[in-house]
Order: structure tokens, then C-alpha cells, then sequence
């Protein structure tokens, strides 16, 4: 509320691709990214993350889905009676995530020993930590 002494910098709005991000190194306490990166190519994956890294003072978390048959077989069964659309994405997204061993390969490659691999309910994944 403006003027009760709860002096808030206003939000902003930018736009900008996050393989490109226009801050300065320590910019965040902590970088987060959630159902995202399964989207991208791997190259573009560690990518991201050395940035999220860069940026973090703190530390970062990656949240994504974990690609495996039984995740594949019961989102197909969860999305049954879905729109079309919401079926095909669900079963191509499950089929871009991404195994424990290659987070763990991302993870090590980039130096994050920092980070933690931590499976969650519905076939979902962090990779997370703090800086020291």
C-alpha cells in the first residue's frame, strides 16, 4: 500500500530470452526454474544453468519432469479423458524430461557440487542448493 511506510520497489516487466539475460553477474539471491527446461536442447539446458549460477548469489532451483516409462504410462492415463492438445503435451513433455543420471551428468559438468538431486511425488525432480 503506497504511503503506509511499506515503501516496495513497483514490479517490472521484462522481456528477454533466458538464454540471454541481461543482468549482471549476483543480480539474485536465488534463480529458480520450474517445467521449463525440458523444453530446450541440452546444450541450451547447461546454458541456462551456468546463467541461473552466474546470476545467483544464493543458490538456484531446477524443478522439471523425470522421463521414464511408468511416468510416460500414468500421465497417459491421468490426461485420459483431457483436451486433445493437453494429452499430446503431456506425453511429448514426459518424454523431454530428463533421467536422474543426466541431471546428475548437467550437474557435475558445470562444477554445481553445491546442488542436490531430490526425486518428487509425480514423476517430478529438483536439482536445488545454497551457495557456501
Amino acid at each position: 500500500m503506497h504511503g503506509s511506510g511499506d515503501e516496495r520497489a513497483p514490479i517490472a516487466l521484462l522481456r528477454a530470452s533466458a538464454l540471454d539475460l541481461p543482468f549482471p553477474p549476483n543480480s539474485f539471491d536465488y534463480c529458480i526454474t520450474s517445467l521449463f527446461l525440458h523444453h530446450l536442447k541440452d546444450i541450451e539446458v547447461l546454458t541456462v544453468l551456468r546463467m541461473m549460477d552466474r546470476l545467483a548469489t544464493r543458490g538456484i532451483v531446477w524443478n522439471d519432469l523425470t522421463r521414464n516409462r511408468r511416468a510416460y504410462w500414468m500421465t497417459s492415463f491421468a490426461t485420459i479423458f483431457a483436451d486433445p492438445i493437453v494429452k499430446h503435451d503431456a506425453r511429448v513433455s514426459i518424454l523431454a524430461g530428463f533421467t536422474g543420471r543426466e541431471v546428475l551428468d548437467m550437474r557435475d559438468r558445470l562444477s554445481l557440487d553445491y546442488t542436490q538431486y531430490r526425486r518428487h511425488f509425480y514423476h517430478r525432480f529438483t536439482l536445488a542448493g545454497e551457495k557456501f
